[in-house]
């Protein structure tokens, strides 16, 4: 368990509450997790076949730079890693 600094204003907040540490990641790719997580949220309903059809699509326009720099700041969540990992295979 992480200590705790005794001037952190949070410290004490219950969990829900506490801030969440995020890696360091470029803005551009921040986005892009964040455009994504969105239309997966907004799009709860759609079929799987919609689904695989979008994300072919949106990973489609990234080049593989990009899209192994989303998958290593997502790895501090495997199930968005994961997810990200099959839309990279859905591009090819």
């Amino acid at each position: 368990m992480p200590d705790i600094d005794p001037e952190d204003e949070d410290a004490g907040a219950p969990a829900e509450q506490q801030p969440i540490p995020l890696p360091a990641v470029a803005p551009e790719h921040f986005d892009l997790i964040i455009e994504w997580c969105t239309h997966e949220v907004e799009n709860k309903s759609s079929t799987d076949q919609e689904k695989n059809a979008w994300n072919k699509q949106y990973f489609s326009a990234m080049d593989d730079a990009t899209i192994l720099a989303i998958i290593t700041v997502s790895e501090a969540d495997a199930l968005v890693a994961a997810v990200l990992a099959v839309g990279l295979c859905l591009r090819y």
